[in-house]
């Protein structure tokens, strides 16, 4: 005949079980600090596009700026505007061909020979 005895367990069972738990209830909380850095990551990709696009704005409208500038007509504006002449047939400065004087050094001595 076998007696039953429903109060008994055993505490090995126990001690399993109590570490399952353990362990989902850690795995849980980290899956959702994870997801948590997830999604501030999302936010902070669409954020930083955003402010690249804005950047990009910025830099295209700097450059309409500085064509502007350097266009051929605003220059010659510029240019009768300050008094300046364009000169047909420049005369540019030229360096004689030859060498350049050694110079001795006050510091060091020059070898005797």
């Amino acid at each position: 005949m076998t007696i039953i005895q429903p109060r008994k367990t055993s505490s090995y069972i126990n001690t399993v079980l109590a570490i399952l738990a353990a362990a989902f209830l850690i795995a849980s909380v980290w899956l959702v600090i994870l997801y948590n850095r997830a999604v501030n990551l999302s936010h902070n990709v669409i954020e930083l596009k955003a402010e690249m696009k804005k950047t990009e704005t910025g830099t295209a409208d700097l450059n309409d700026k500085m064509f502007a500038l350097m266009d051929s007509r605003a220059l010659s504006e510029f240019a009768a505007a300050s008094g300046l002449l364009k000169e047909n047939n420049p005369e540019y400065l030229q360096a004689n061909s030859a060498p350049l004087p050694s110079i001795a050094l006050s510091g060091f001595r020059q070898p005797q020979q």
